[in-house]
C-alpha cells in the first residue's frame, strides 16, 4: 500500500510518499512489516536531470517489537546525455541503520553508475555497476557488496496495438563478509525475457 503526493515548483518537483509492505518469509513463516516515509526533489535541465531523496523506514520482524530496525537513506542521482545515443546515470547514497535492541548503528555508503545506449532503432544496450561498504559501530558487521550487470534489449515488432520485446541480461553479485569469511558468497545469473505489451 502507498500514498503519495507531488507539487510542481516550475524549476523542479517535490514528491512525498508513505508506504507499507508486508512479506511472509517462506523459510521461517515469519511476517516482516516495513513502513516507509520518503521525500524527493526532482529537477530538470537541458540534457540532464537530477534527484535528491531521503527515505526513512521501520522494519519489524515478526510480532516482537524488540526485533526492529530503523533505517535512514539519503542519496543523490543524476541523468546526463553527453550525446544523443548515450545516457549516464551516476548515483551516491548513504544508508544508516539502527538496531532497536542493541542500539548499534551501521553505516553503508554506496556508489553506482548505469550506462545505456541505443546505437540502432529498436535496440538498447545497458550496463551498470555498484559498490557498497558497510560497517557497524561494534565491528560485528563489516561487509562489501559488488554488483555488475549487462543487458541487451531488442524490439521485435511494434504496431499501433502492441509491442514485442526480447531482453537478455547477465548479472554478477559478490557479497564479501570481512568479519565472518564463511558468510561471503557470490552469484552469477542470466535471464531471457520475451515481453508483449498491449493488445
Amino acid at each position: 500500500r502507498q500514498l503519495w503526493g507531488e507539487y510542481n515548483l516550475g524549476f523542479g518537483r517535490i514528491r512525498g510518499s508513505l508506504g507499507e509492505l508486508r512479506e511472509q518469509m517462506t523459510d521461517t513463516n515469519q511476517l516482516n512489516l516495513t513502513r516507509t516515509a520518503a521525500s524527493s526533489f526532482h529537477f530538470n535541465q537541458s540534457g540532464w536531470s537530477g534527484m535528491l531523496y531521503s527515505n526513512y523506514s521501520i522494519i519489524a520482524q515478526g510480532t516482537d517489537d524488540s526485533q526492529r530496525t530503523l533505517a535512514l537513506t539519503n542519496g543523490l542521482s543524476a541523468l546526463y546525455r553527453p550525446v544523443t545515443l548515450l545516457t549516464l546515470e551516476p548515483n551516491l547514497s548513504l544508508k544508516e541503520e539502527w538496531n532497536s535492541q542493541t542500539g548499534m548503528r551501521t553505516e553503508t555508503p554506496s556508489a553506482g553508475l548505469q550506462l545505456s545506449s541505443a546505437p540502432f532503432k529498436g535496440m538498447q544496450l545497458t550496463g551498470r555497476t555498484s559498490y557498497a561498504r558497510g560497517r557497524s559501530e561494534d565491528g560485528l558487521r563489516d561487509f562489501a557488496i559488488v554488483s555488475t550487470a549487462a543487458g541487451f534489449n531488442l524490439q521485435l515488432e511494434k504496431s499501433s496495438l502492441s509491442e514485442s520485446l526480447l531482453s537478455f541480461q547477465v548479472e554478477y553479485n559478490n557479497q564479501l563478509d570481512f568479519k565472518y569469511r564463511s558468510l561471503s558468497h557470490e552469484a552469477l545469473m542470466g535471464k531471457v525475457q520475451w515481453k508483449i505489451i498491449g493488445f
